[in-house]
């Protein structure tokens, strides 16, 4: 099974009603097909209106769409690594994986919170991203200091060092698509490790 980290597109809006009232996070994260669908029908407006009950408003607005989240599978910290040279928060515009984001309650959705990021903060990294190549990409990967620093998954990349590489870009090629696809529609993300 493993550690999984993915991102999950959200307005600021959504962000902060998910802010406001923590306890919708699974349903925005897990349940909200099921919910939409619910919703689509009718059937609980009947409900409403045939017994007199009023609407607790228990959803967060807003309909999935393709390609509306993101998982980079178990790669997230190495990537992080050759990102910043850091398995850990440094405060600068790469470092946006394991950044200390705005924890949504204290709801663990799988390994803790998930966590807010606004739009403005995903912009910030998709352009931090512009400017990163796979060059940069490779000199950063060093499986030896993912080992010493503890990362998720180093004993993968040092014992296959180019194998691990090859991963991590792929995944970061797939996060480039999905971060430009948020900052096209101005949204931020909520992202958690599942």
């Amino acid at each position: 099974m493993g550690m999984v980290f993915a991102l999950r597109r959200a307005t600021d809006e959504q962000i902060d009603a998910l802010l406001a009232r923590p306890l919708l996070i699974e349903d925005f994260l897990y349940n909200e097909p099921r919910v939409a669908a619910v919703a689509k029908t009718g059937l609980m407006e009947k409900l409403i209106s045939t017994f007199g009950f009023a609407s607790q408003n228990s959803t967060i607005s807003g309909e999935r769409e393709e390609g509306d989240e993101i998982d980079l599978d178990k790669a997230w910290h190495g990537l992080h690594f050759a990102l910043t040279g850091s398995g850990w928060a440094t405060g600068a515009p790469l470092s946006f994986l394991v950044e200390e984001w705005p924890e949504i309650g204290d709801v663990d959705v799988g390994y803790g919170p998930a966590k807010a990021i606004r739009a403005v903060n995903v912009a910030r990294f998709n352009d931090a991203l512009a400017g990163f190549t796979a060059m940069d990409l490779r000199a950063g990967y060093h499986p030896q200091a993912m080992l010493e620093q503890e990362l998720y998954l180093a004993d993968f990349f040092a014992e296959n060092p180019e194998e691990g590489i090859e991963y991590i870009e792929h995944w970061l090629t797939e996060l480039r698509t999905f971060i430009a696809g948020c900052v096209a529609r101005n949204a931020g993300v909520v992202s958690y490790i599942c």
